[in-house]
């Protein structure tokens, strides 16, 4: 998902400016799956509405992630990326930003959490499989 939201270059119209918004909430380093997924999508539709998508605005996004990252999140975010003490060799993409967020701060009762709400999600004849379907995505 986060490599077809950012990593490709999108055409914008010669007169886009991006938005004036200031960005996604900050996340605190919950261990809350759905939370974590909430937020990233907030991050991800930034980065596409103020020209921060393609290859050469990664190093953008590595920065600017660190800006929306509160308590826990800011406090790894800073020692692990961004610190003035890293190995200078090492360059983080966006995706290993995420990718290692995502593993130092959900654990597995949390993915334990998300496969049982998606075992939960039953067929109804009444409903259709459109609404099978919808739920599943909700549980997943």
């Amino acid at each position: 998902m986060i490599d077809l939201q950012v990593t490709h270059s999108i055409y914008y119209p010669h007169d886009f400016c991006g938005t004036r918004d200031s960005g996604p909430e900050p996340y605190d380093g919950a261990s809350d799956i759905d939370k974590f997924k909430r937020w990233l999508v907030q991050p991800l539709k930034f980065y596409q509405t103020n020209k921060m998508c393609g290859r050469r605005a990664d190093f953008l996004r590595v920065i600017h992630v660190g800006q929306h990252l509160s308590a826990e999140a800011s406090d790894w975010y800073e020692s692990s990326v961004y610190s003035v003490e890293r190995d200078p060799h090492i360059r983080w993409t966006f995706l290993e930003v995420i990718r290692h967020l995502f593993r130092a701060f959900i654990d597995e009762s949390a993915l334990q959490l998300a496969v049982q709400s998606y075992y939960r999600v039953k067929y109804s004849e009444s409903k259709g499989v459109y609404s099978y379907i919808r739920e599943l995505k909700k549980a997943n």
